[in-house]
């Protein structure tokens, strides 16, 4: 998976809390450190129903997360990442857990979220959720004074987007809220951005208003019997009409 990156491969990361993924001496070449605990919010604005349903609605300028409103993130783990990226490095948080969230390192209190509290041993937030990660060129030599200009380098260039859940596109969220959140939109985005189509990067359009019309108890027997009775009989009338005028 290495040798892939290097020839300017692209990557998309999803992992899950307690499992061992096997990609941590993959991530261990830009510094991300993959999370084995649970996230838990405690922002009752900033979760869904439990506190291992973050919802994210505030992101960090990229060209994933542009114009997203709102994106569910099931039962995460955290992404750790370096206060200093490697040399030729880039790496953006996508999305973050509020001040009030944390890893929760101790798997029986998963058992009881009411009785969770933010121990010594768990990791403060606020936590990223959803990274990106792009690796430029190699370091070149500085140019030489009068010398010729140093050549470009149009070589692909690796990108890699970490995200901290499987279940970033599942059935579970769809079933749930529809298209009332940006999961779709992210992972979608997230594709485009690792195969460089930034240009083509699109959000997808607002679901259209269910707009129901409310009656109430006589005007829906009226429209019941109206369409029953009345215009069947007006159709009647008007056929015995015809026939009448035809003797």
């Amino acid at each position: 998976m290495s040798a892939y990156l290097d020839r300017g491969g692209n990557l998309m990361v999803m992992v899950d809390p307690g499992l061992d993924s096997g990609l941590a001496p993959l991530m261990a070449r830009f510094n991300v450190q993959l999370g084995q605990a649970y996230v838990v919010e405690r922002d009752p604005r900033f979760a869904y129903r439990s506190p291992f349903v973050p919802v994210v609605s505030q992101f960090p300028s990229h060209k994933v997360t542009d114009r997203l409103s709102a994106v569910v993130f099931v039962a995460p783990t955290f992404i750790t990442t370096p206060q200093q990226p490697p040399q030729n490095v880039s790496i953006t948080p996508l999305a973050k857990t509020s001040a009030q969230s944390w890893g929760e390192t101790d798997p029986n209190a998963l058992k009881d979220p009411s009785t969770l509290n933010l121990d010594p041993g768990d990791i403060p937030g606020p936590l990223n959720l959803a990274v990106a990660i792009e690796q430029s060129s190699a370091a070149s030599a500085p140019p030489i004074p009068g010398g010729p200009p140093p050549a470009s380098d149009d070589s692909p260039k690796p990108r890699v987007v970490v995200i901290g859940t499987s279940q970033l596109v599942s059935n579970q969220v769809f079933s749930l809220f529809g298209g009332q959140v940006d999961n779709t939109s992210l992972f979608l985005n997230g594709m485009t951005w690792l195969v460089h189509d930034d240009q083509l990067i699109s959000i997808k359009p607002k679901p259209t208003d269910n707009r129901t019309l409310m009656l109430t108890g006589a005007q829906s027997n009226f429209v019941l019997l109206s369409t029953i009775l009345l215009l069947p009989a007006i159709v009647l009338g008007a056929g015995i009409i015809v026939w009448w005028s035809r003797r």
